[in-house]
């Protein structure tokens, strides 16, 4: 009862109608948000148990210019957590489904860390079904993980057990770079996630090979595979996913640009909603898809 309480609470502070939707997409019970009209967007969430309400600071925003769409992938938020294999296959099986259960034929797609890695295998497997792309800090490029994102693994298995504050810890840590973006929505956002987390059907998931299954790095040649333009946007102080390997990675793609937004670290669009909206909305747009393999700061 009081995780749908704060839920509404969330949705209540976001300054615009959003509408709460419940299918069933493949057998799994999908909890989905929809905001706003016209052209759809889709928008896929990163490895945090609060799911779709973790875009709460850009999803205003785009509503205004879009229809958006934002799932609780499976295993996370609302919506059903079964104890299946989490990798690319599921997700992009899963992703397809949901889609076509929407009415979606194509649209362009947002997706963050976790997110960017399914959206980079669905636009592998799927390529018509998305128009372009903004991967913010994405997973599935990153052939060696870092000491840094070991770390970040052990804090996630940790949170599942551990008291609030070891949580509020390890994000502010490992997530954000200027925690003066935190307030009084993102306390409750924490807090629905906490009571998202402490349920046994996500305590018995185990965490940490349902995400390093899906964030493992496309094989080798894969992305040039990848016709869609593309924009990759990561915060200059990420310690997940580091600006310096994504530039590297950005020429590989037929039609990439990246841009690093200085004084930030991997929660993007909870560090720095207006400075991503100030770049990723002109290319949701149709504005800059031809800036190929350009790499600003």
């Amino acid at each position: 009862m009081e995780r749908e309480v704060l839920r509404r609470s969330i949705l209540e502070r976001l300054g615009s109608k959003v509408d709460e939707h419940q299918i069933e997409v493949n057998g799994l019970a999908t909890h989905f948000l929809t905001a706003g009209k016209g052209t759809p967007l889709l928008l896929i969430h990163g490895s945090v148990d609060c799911g779709a309400l973790s875009w709460y600071p850009i999803l205003p925003t785009l509503a205004r210019n879009f229809h958006v769409i934002v799932p609780d992938c499976p295993g996370y938020g609302e919506s059903a957590k079964p104890h299946v294999t989490y990798d690319v296959p599921f997700y992009v099986q899963w992703l397809e489904a949901f889609l076509e259960a929407v009415g979606v034929t194509t649209a362009p797609l947002v997706g963050t860390s976790q997110g960017g890695a399914i959206a980079l295998n669905f636009a592998l497997h799927q390529p018509k079904q998305i128009s372009r792309m903004v991967l913010i800090n994405p997973a599935g490029l990153i052939h060696q993980y870092s000491v840094s994102v070991l770390r970040l693994v052990l804090r996630s298995l940790l949170q599942r057990f551990a008291p609030c504050r070891l949580f509020e810890r390890w994000l502010e840590d490992y997530m954000l770079y200027d925690r003066s973006c935190l307030d009084d929505v993102f306390a409750l956002v924490k807090r629905y996630e906490q009571r998202i987390s402490a349920l046994p059907e996500v305590q018995s998931l185990g965490a940490l090979t349902r995400s390093l299954r899906i964030t493992r790095a496309l094989p080798v040649g894969q992305v040039q595979k990848i016709i869609q333009p593309t924009l990759l946007v990561c915060g200059e102080h990420d310690y997940i996913f580091p600006p310096n390997i994504l530039k590297a990675i950005v020429p590989q793609f037929p039609n990439a640009q990246l841009q690093v937004v200085p004084q930030a670290g991997h929660a993007l669009q909870i560090e720095k909603p207006s400075k991503l909206i100030e770049i990723a909305l002109p290319f949701l747009m149709g504005m800059g898809a031809n800036s190929s393999k350009a790499v600003s700061k």
